[in-house]
């Protein structure tokens, strides 16, 4: 019996390509500011593996400074808006949910130490008045 499924073989960055990713991640103007704003969310992406809508959806509750972990337990989507009666209308919403993808997503990792965002905005008090830690202005993009 044929296997109806295709296996596809998972591309993993080398050692190089992370720390090129991460400096691109992290690269400033002239003038000091971050080119990317979000861009400390790469390496927590790269050192843990959650997908985009969990990083979209980490808040400030969900870090523990003292044991130094970040709990994934929420995930974003992006859906279509529609109208009361189900058709499609321009433009979309991002929504929020209290679960992640899968049953077992729920999960704890150690936030990366290379992170800037847990060890430079940790002790600011902009950065934490904010409920979320990663703000986007339109999704799938993290500038």
């Amino acid at each position: 019996m044929k296997n109806k499924f295709k296996i596809k073989e998972i591309e993993v960055l080398t050692e190089e390509e992370e720390e090129k990713v991460i400096e691109v991640a992290y690269a400033k103007y002239s003038n000091g500011k971050r080119i990317y704003t979000n861009g400390a969310a790469i390496p927590i992406m790269l050192d843990t593996g959650v997908r985009m809508g969990e990083m979209i959806a980490l808040e400030w509750d969900r870090v523990d400074f003292n044991n130094k972990k970040i709990i994934i337990s929420k995930n974003a989507v992006l859906a279509r808006n529609r109208k009361n009666n189900g058709d499609i209308t321009e433009g979309q919403s991002l929504i929020i949910q209290n679960s992640t993808k899968t049953k077992n997503g729920i999960r704890e990792w150690p936030y990366p130490e290379r992170s800037e965002s847990f060890n430079k905005k940790s002790g600011s008090g902009f950065w934490l008045k904010r409920k979320i830690i990663f703000s986007i202005q339109t999704y799938g993009r993290f500038d």
